[in-house]
C-alpha cells in the first residue's frame, strides 16, 4: 500500500487582464467583480455611433480612390509614357493603402464588444464606467481565468524524491467539508522567497474544479513511491 505525505495545499490560478484595443466611449460595462462568466460573453461595450461613422467615411474614401485609380488606369491604356508606370504603381498604393484603412476602421468597429475569451470569474472591472472616455488598452478588467485552477504546495527538498511528477494526489479543502478532489502531480518550481530556498512549490492538477475557488486551503495527500 502506497504511503502518504500531507501537505498544506492553495488553490491558485491565474488572474488575466481583458482591455479594448481601440479607444472609444463606454456605453455600458457588465463585469461586477463576483460574476462568474462564459467564454465569449460581452463584459463591456462602446459606443458604436461613432466608429460607425468612422468606418463609413474610411468607405467613401476608398470608394473615392478606387474611381481615381480606374480612372487613371483607362486613361493610361495604350499610352507609351515613360512615366505610365510609376503613375500605376503610386495609384495602386494609394488604392492599397485605402483597403487597409478600411480594414482597421472594421477592426475598431468589431472590437467595440470586449468579450472574454474564457469562462472566467471577475475579480476587478478596472474602475471602468459607463460614459467614460478610454484610451486603447486601459482600465483593464481583471478575471480569474477558471481554466488554470491548480493546487500548490510547498515540499522540502530532501522529499522531492520520494514524489514523482506523475504521483497520485487528493485535496481536501477546508470551505467544502467531506469533498475530496482527485489529481496528480504536474510539476516543481523554486519558491523564489526570502528564507525558502530550501523549499519547492509543488503543482498539481486535478480531474474537476468544481466549487473551487483560488485561495481556498486544505489538506493535500501526496501518495510517494
Amino acid at each position: 500500500m502506497a504511503e502518504t505525505m500531507v501537505l498544506e495545499g492553495r488553490v491558485v490560478a491565474s488572474v488575466r487582464e481583458l482591455r479594448f484595443s481601440f479607444g472609444g466611449v463606454v456605453e455600458s460595462i457588465s463585469a461586477e467583480s463576483g460574476k462568474t462568466v462564459s467564454a465569449g460573453t460581452v463584459i463591456a461595450r462602446l459606443k458604436r455611433n461613432e466608429l460607425e461613422k468612422r468606418h463609413q467615411l474610411k468607405l467613401e474614401a476608398y470608394n473615392k480612390m478606387r474611381a481615381t485609380f480606374e480612372q487613371l488606369k483607362k486613361k493610361l491604356e495604350g499610352n507609351d509614357d515613360p512615366d505610365k508606370k510609376y503613375l500605376m504603381d503610386r495609384a495602386q498604393a494609394d488604392l492599397n493603402s485605402s483597403v487597409l484603412e478600411v480594414e482597421i476602421s472594421q477592426l475598431e468597429l468589431d472590437s467595440a464588444d470586449l468579450k472574454c475569451p474564457f469562462n472566467g470569474l471577475i475579480v476587478d472591472d478596472g474602475g471602468m464606467a459607463a460614459g467614460m472616455a478610454i484610451s486603447p488598452a486601459s482600465f483593464p478588467i481583471k478575471a480569474i481565468d477558471i481554466s488554470t485552477l491548480r493546487v500548490t504546495a510547498e515540499i522540502d527538498q530532501d522529499k522531492m524524491s520520494l514524489v514523482g511528477s506523475e504521483s497520485y494526489v487528493e485535496f481536501e479543502p477546508v470551505s467544502i467539508q467531506g469533498k475530496v478532489y482527485k489529481g496528480r502531480v504536474l510539476g516543481f518550481i523554486p519558491a523564489l522567497m526570502a528564507g525558502k530556498s530550501d523549499k519547492f512549490g509543488m503543482q498539481c492538477v486535478l480531474e474537476s474544479i468544481e466549487g473551487l475557488l483560488p485561495g481556498m486551503k486544505g489538506n493535500l495527500k501526496v501518495f510517494v513511491k
